[in-house]
């Protein structure tokens, strides 16, 4: 087992899997998780310099590695990574494929200690559902198998969720062994959750309303404030994809784009959904649009990141001058106010 681990990519469900068997290994351990856009330094190092009387070893997770990008933060964590203790795993987490060079270089052991968690192709996805529901003894109709891939998000931890709820819902709801696209259908409707991307989704389309209303969902359902400051990064990330896409559709067709990679070990576009969206996002803005759009996030970036209690505020004013103003600043911001 190494000390250092860099767990890279946006597929939560298997890279929750690895973690949790390595905690596994480890035995008796002490778990500790920090977030990189978080004061973290203090406490992340004192557990990193001291041993536990309790447990034999210690796993701490520093997630959110992609945020870690000025040299007092970077220089610290490469000199430890360059010397380990010996009863710590140190596990650094990024839904990014690259984070600082520096910090990827110092990681010991590059072939095993640098792991990246893909996303599934279509054909993967629809086996692991149809596996899932004949373990648990319920017919999936295609339709309804399709209907899954088609509206969850591409991670195995979020396949999971789903699937076990529904199967829980047709058995016990429903006194049923079969599983159709109605029922599909008419579940995710009821439990819809929102995210960054389902925020990104109605940006892309230009639905200031819909953004808002997705808005406050996500402010109310967060475990945390700190992780509202996540929400410029990952719109970021998205709408750079949307850029590439955007260059790359006047030497290719749309679709063809959707399969070529992006920026470093970016995958190829495959969920249905995803390639709805991104579609929306390449026809509703212009390319100087979405430069102007990139360069506005990373402003909002910093300023959200010590906004305080004004965080929302100024989420609400991101949106409203990426939808309205397309990458530039809105005058007023005396209307804007989520609904209640």
């Amino acid at each position: 087992m190494e000390k250092v681990y860099l767990l890279l990519g946006p597929e939560k469900g298997l890279r929750a899997d690895f973690i949790n068997k390595i905690k596994s290994s480890l035995g008796d351990c002490e778990v500790s998780r920090f977030y990189a856009f978080e004061d973290y330094e203090d406490k992340l190092y004192a557990q990193l310099g001291s041993d536990d009387l309790f447990a034999s070893a210690k796993l701490i997770i520093l997630d959110e590695a992609q945020e870690i990008k000025t040299k007092d933060k970077i220089n610290p964590l490469v000199s430890y990574m360059k010397n380990p203790s010996e009863n710590i795993v140190l596990i650094l987490c990024s839904s990014d494929f690259r984070i600082n060079a520096e910090i990827m270089a110092a990681v010991p052991n590059q072939k095993e200690g640098i792991q990246r968690f893909y996303e599934l192709f279509d054909n993967k996805k629809e086996d692991w559902v149809r596996a899932f529901f004949s373990r648990n003894g319920i017919r999936a109709s295609h339709d309804a198998v399709s209907g899954i891939i088609g509206k969850v998000e591409n991670n195995i931890g979020e396949f999971e969720v789903i699937c076990s709820q529904l199967a829980m819902y047709v058995k016990n709801v429903e006194n049923r062994d079969n599983l159709t696209a109605e029922d599909v259908e008419e579940f995710l409707t009821h439990t819809k959750g929102e995210d960054e991307f389902s925020l990104f989704g109605h940006m892309a389309g230009g639905d200031l309303e819909g953004a808002l209303e997705c808005l406050k969902v996500i402010i109310e359902s967060s475990d945390s404030a700190s992780l509202l400051t996540l929400i410029p990064s990952r719109l970021s990330y998205y709408f750079r994809r949307a850029l590439s896409l955007s260059i790359l559709s006047h030497s290719m067709s749309l679709d063809e784009a959707f399969r070529n990679k992006y920026y470093d070990d970016d995958r190829a576009i495959t969920s249905l959904k995803q390639k709805e969206v991104y579609r929306k996002a390449v026809n509703n803005y212009s390319e100087k649009d979405l430069e102007r759009i990139m360069v506005l996030l990373s402003e909002y970036d910093l300023k959200i990141k010590d906004g305080g209690r004004l965080q929302d505020i100024l989420l609400e004013k991101c949106i409203l001058d990426i939808v309205k103003g397309r990458g530039r600043h809105s005058a007023s911001v005396s209307f804007l106010k989520m609904k209640s």
